[in-house]
């Protein structure tokens, strides 16, 4: 059973091991998340010209010294002895590795996703039906359009000055459950948002506590 996590990767090494459609889409997605990796291939295919100044590409074929300080691995080659291999390898040493083409020999995955700033939606069907995850995916992309990246900064900002205001009056207070209310939230979504006089804006009060309102 898979179990849903977020990684923090700003300082894991993570390698990638092969050149070809795979291992480029791969790459794609660490980068969309800021990580600059190493790749590993006798030879790459041309979509890597694209990318080859945020990346490492590494002319060779797989050695485990390439892999021997890496957290993070990817076993992207079109050679199953090989990823398998790098699979049992990167087990035995308490590595995180993704086989391509053996899911059982991985002890990751990678779901597909939306993105959106810092929302962050993930679809998985455990490798039982990607067409059911795209189907997802292409749903969420057009419910949860490029605008909720400044929504979700907007949400942010005001979470922050709630807390800020309120901390003094509730400090045994849980502001993990402070919310915006939703009739206001629904306005804050950017395409709404208009310059406005100073108002009072209401929040999900703390459970106990009497309905209160904090200045914008």
């Amino acid at each position: 059973m898979l179990y849903p996590i977020n990684l923090e990767i700003k300082d894991m090494k993570i390698t990638i091991i092969g050149g070809g459609d795979v291992a480029y889409r791969k790459c794609k997605n660490f980068l969309e998340f800021g990580k600059s990796i190493r790749v590993v291939s006798p030879e790459f295919i041309d979509n890597f010209e694209l990318i080859k100044n945020d990346v490492e590409l590494v002319y060779d074929v797989y050695k485990e010294e390439y892999i021997k300080d890496s957290f993070i691995v990817v076993a992207a080659t079109n050679n199953k002895e090989i990823n398998k291999n790098i699979g049992i390898y990167c087990r035995s040493f308490g590595k995180l590795v993704n086989v391509v083409d053996d899911i059982e020999l991985s002890n990751y995955t990678v779901p597909s996703y939306v993105k959106r700033g810092d929302l962050l939606i993930s679809i998985s069907t455990g490798g039982k039906s990607p067409s059911l995850s795209s189907k997802i995916k292409k749903e969420l992309e057009e419910k949860y359009d490029d605008s909720y990246e400044e929504y979700i900064n907007i949400l942010g900002e005001i979470r922050q000055k709630v807390i800020k205001n309120y901390k003094n009056i509730y400090p045994e207070a849980s502001w993990q459950s402070f919310s915006i209310h939703p009739e206001h939230v629904s306005l804050l979504r950017p395409s709404h948002i208009l310059p406005a006089p100073r108002t009072r804006t209401t929040v999900q009060p703390v459970p106990g506590s009497a309905n209160q309102s904090v200045p914008n």
